[in-house]
């Protein structure tokens, strides 16, 4: 990368002038050291947004807290608006933090005028944007207004690298728009990671395909679309459409039309491809037949999504059987069918390569709970089809427990019978949560 986001040091100094804020409050305040004062900010502020990690890396079972990630981003900008208000000295503190993270819905107009005055005063609040969250509203002429107005707003972050347009759910109506966001003649040098949701599944009508731009990014690293985002070019329905994605290394797909609807000739390169999550049922055919069909040698870690749907086949014994290079697997307990065994009267047993399987605890809504003895009974099954004496994971050596819900479920009398399963497996277990992890190590010198 050849640019960096300005330091809120640096960002303070550039702001000579009050201009930058509508009203001066006289309220008194300590007089600190603004270094001392940018920490406090920093810290009151802090929200998921600012991990750099997620531009760069894919977190275990991200998708499933998506709409979390997203509420407490929200929650940390109600914030960053309410310590702005205290006094002018707070507000030019604040910028950094208050611009790091924007979202384009009601009101975005004003948010535009604002980057063009600070733009045209030579402050350019645009540069301090990183990501950038689009949300759609009802209506085909106020989508069209939005999604201008945000192509202005882009125009003006030169340095943005997540763009996020968040998850449509099928209680929410919408109407049908056709048109895309008009930002392919925008240069996005540092663009990073694009999270592309249109609605919750395939039967809904999308309101738009996402830009054609983000399908031949240099810079993209994770890409993450759901239905309907495959930009089709009118007339153009037969001639070869060019992926190029050199740098993407994390592909989620949550639909079966993610690349189209196989009506157009393809022509995909996606030299760094590594990791896949399948978001639903319907995503598999990207590999089974699909535009994927000759990357699945590149995947080496594989994630499946928290759908209910996933229980109606064993889908994990099916994917190894096309991404038969994956070390690291990925499966919700919950909501995924437990592996069968081999059977011990056939000679030609299967034998996966994964040495690493990542289990998640989380339940797909709230009307479940770890209480249920359901869910035990769902955990029983998945220990026995990955450590079992025929299991189909003959390479694995370690299991880690993801997210903090495990913690609860550690405690439990009834993880006993599943822990000592892995115990005599001599495989390794670990937590990724700290205090699961400590529960865990509790519970196993009970056992030993």
């Amino acid at each position: 990368m050849t640019q960096s986001q300005p330091t809120a040091v640096e960002t303070v100094s550039s702001l000579e002038t009050p201009s930058a804020c509508t009203s001066k409050p006289s309220r008194s305040l300590p007089q600190l050291p603004p270094e001392i004062l940018i920490s406090i900010l920093e810290m009151a502020t802090r929200g998921p947004a600012r991990d750099e990690t997620s531009l760069r890396s894919w977190t275990p079972f991200e998708l499933h807290r998506s709409v979390q990630w997203l509420e407490e981003c929200d929650k940390a900008l109600q914030t960053k608006h309410a310590l702005a208000l205290v006094s002018f000295q707070f507000r030019i503190l604040s910028m950094p933090f208050l611009y790091e993270h924007v979202w384009i819905r009601r009101g975005s107009e004003a948010l535009l005028r604002t980057l063009q005055a600070s733009k045209q005063s030579g402050m350019h609040l645009g540069r301090l944007v990183q990501r950038i969250s689009i949300t759609p509203l009802k209506g085909s002429d106020k989508g069209r207004r939005i999604y201008n107005t945000a192509r202005q707003i882009i125009r003006h972050c030169p340095h943005v690298r997540h763009i996020i347009r968040p998850k449509m759910y099928a209680n929410e109506e919408t109407e049908h728009i056709d048109e895309v966001l008009p930002i392919d003649d925008i240069a996005l040098p540092l663009l990073t990671r694009v999270d592309w949701y249109n609605t919750a599944g395939d039967s809904v009508s999308a309101l738009s395909p996402s830009p054609r731009s983000i399908w031949t990014s240099k810079t993209l690293q994770i890409l993450s679309v759901g239905p309907d985002n495959f930009p089709f070019v009118a007339g153009r329905q037969h001639q070869e459409t060019i992926v190029d994605l050199p740098r993407v290394h994390t592909l989620c797909l949550q639909s079966l039309n993610a690349f189209g609807d196989g009506q157009r000739q393809i022509s995909i390169r996606l030299p760094a491809l590594k990791r896949l999550i399948l978001a639903s049922p319907e995503a598999i055919y990207n590999i089974y037949d699909g535009s994927l069909l000759s990357f699945h040698h590149q995947i080496t870690r594989l994630e499946i999504g928290t759908d209910l749907r996933f229980l109606r086949h064993d889908f994990v014994s099916t994917l190894m059987h096309y991404c038969r290079h994956t070390t690291d697997l990925y499966i919700p307990v919950f909501t995924t069918r437990p592996v069968r065994l081999n059977d011990p009267f056939w000679r030609n047993n299967v034998s996966f390569r994964v040495r690493r399987i990542y289990l998640s605890a989380a339940l797909p809504t709230d009307e479940y709970t770890h209480d249920d003895q359901s869910w035990w009974v769902m955990l029983d099954n998945h220990i026995e089809g990955l450590c079992g004496e025929t299991s189909r994971f003959s390479r694995l050596k370690a299991l880690i427990f993801c997210g903090r819900e495990w913690a609860r479920c550690i405690v439990d009398r009834r993880f006993a019978h599943p822990l000592r399963r892995l115990l005599d497996r001599n495989i390794c277990i670990i937590c990724d949560d700290p205090l699961s992890q400590e529960l865990l190590q509790s519970r196993m010198k009970q056992l030993t």
